[in-house]
């Protein structure tokens, strides 16, 4: 390997540390992404580069930040972003927000006090789909409402 191309990974490496997306920071020092990973490979930093990347996409995931907005900061796809979130613990089609969470307590509560399903639903802002589902969630996980 040249000392060329050692440079322009060192300095790529250096741009993506400091924020650039990869794809801009290859361009910049005009080497390829395949070459730019295959040498972090070598160089035993590619594991730290994606544990960084990792825990950088659970942070903003937990933020609040949407996953389409997290793919598009870390230009990563969404079935990778998807993985890494699992991976990490999170699922990221299940999120519920406080707001969401308080619905759903209230309709569950609705339930108890014998309120029709469809008052229920409506009056909650849920559709009958999400109604059942909450119901048969917490009937299986014993939960009191």
């Amino acid at each position: 390997m040249s000392n060329d191309i050692l440079e322009a990974v060192e300095q790529t490496w250096q741009l993506v540390i400091a924020g650039v997306c990869v794809e801009d920071a290859v361009k910049e020092t005009c080497i390829s992404k395949t070459t730019f990973y295959e040498e972090l490979k070598k160089l035993g930093v590619m594991s730290a580069y994606r544990d960084a990347r990792n825990a950088a996409i659970v942070q903003s995931y937990n933020d609040g930040m949407t996953v389409r907005d997290i793919a598009s900061k870390y230009h990563v796809s969404l079935a990778t972003l998807y993985d890494t979130l699992k991976a990490q613990g999170q699922h990221p089609h299940k999120r519920v927000t406080s707001d969401k969470e308080a619905r759903y307590m209230q309709v569950l509560k609705d339930k108890a006090a014998g309120k029709p399903v469809l008052a229920n639903c409506k009056d909650n802002h849920v559709s009958l789909n999400t109604y059942y589902r909450l119901i048969k969630e917490y009937e299986l996980s014993n939960k009191a409402y």
